[in-house]
């Protein structure tokens, strides 16, 4: 199981005991927090997540086993209420657990990704419009992207050309600050679900930065693995960054530059998380021509 695998890979005998203890923690949040008919996702990642109810109010458990990273993620789903963001329930820090409404029906623009892939898109670009509306938290303690970014200067075993441009474009991109906002951190196409008549979002990592790193980010890239499926993956993106160009006022040649930046640091990511980054590289060499 994947779920299993990361955490152990990720944060070794730690990872085991809080894994073991588990069953227990959600025992006591369900008798804290009156939940019922528990059924953990089938896609989990880095959290452990439940659907179940409480009392009659379909509601999402989360449970990290970074309390930092946790804690952070209370502050931006609080800062980000009003702004399609998922609604913060309840939290219980020391458990590194969170209560979230369950959205309805929760397809994840995803799912409209090849066939409507122009919709999902324009969806995307509206969510990041109105989440962008949300004001800087006075006296925040967000992490800044330029404080992120800083993963590029660590020696990855990557071809350094890779490294060279993206630290390169990150002290030519970062030095605007005009734009910066509160970030999402890492709004992909899987992190905006439908619900009722609208979209929301979740899973917010609480960056503060430039825009554009959410307007562009995950959105040419994403999902990955369907967008390399796709045989004239060029026109794809191609159309994709037009969409973004007219929606946001932004040059191509910006759209390619913050996304072959991002996808490095995603790569870098992938490593430190002992995590295959194959596919990350594939798509890589993809931008790179196009940059050309």
């Amino acid at each position: 199981m994947k779920f299993l695998e990361n955490m152990i890979n990720m944060y070794g005998e730690q990872g085991k005991t809080w894994l073991a203890s588990l069953p227990e923690i959600t025992a006591n949040l369900s008798a804290a927090w009156n939940l019922r008919d528990l059924k953990e996702h089938d896609n989990l990642s880095f959290n452990y997540v439940l659907d179940g109810l409480q009392n009659n109010r379909p509601v999402i458990l989360k449970i990290g086993i970074d309390q930092a990273s946790v804690k952070n993620e209370v502050a931006a789903l609080s800062a980000f209420q009003g702004y399609g963001m998922v609604e913060l329930l309840a939290t219980d820090l020391e458990h590194s657990a969170m209560l979230l409404e369950r959205l309805i029906p929760g397809k994840t623009l995803t799912t409209l990704i090849p066939a409507q892939d122009s919709t999902a898109l324009k969806i995307a670009c509206n969510v990041i419009d109105r989440l962008h509306q949300a004001p800087i938290p006075a006296n925040n303690k967000f992490p800044t992207l330029a404080h992120l970014l800083q993963v590029l200067d660590q020696d990855w075993d990557l071809p350094q050309q890779y490294l060279s441009t993206a630290r390169s474009l990150r002290d030519t991109l970062l030095k605007d600050t005009s734009h910066d906002v509160l970030l999402h951190g890492d709004l992909h196409f899987d992190n905006i679900l439908s619900n009722a008549d609208s979209w929301a979002v979740i899973d917010p990592k609480g960056v503060i930065g430039n825009a554009t790193y959410d307007k562009i980010g995950c959105l040419l890239r994403e999902p990955l693995a369907k967008l390399l499926q796709v045989a004239d993956l060029r026109a794809l993106l191609t159309a994709r960054m037009q969409t973004i160009a007219q929606h946001f006022g932004l040059e191509p040649k910006v759209i390619l530059d913050w996304t072959y930046m991002h996808t490095v640091m995603a790569i870098c990511w992938c490593i430190e998380d002992k995590q295959d980054p194959g596919k990350m590289l594939e798509f890589l060499q993809i931008i790179a021509a196009m940059r050309t």
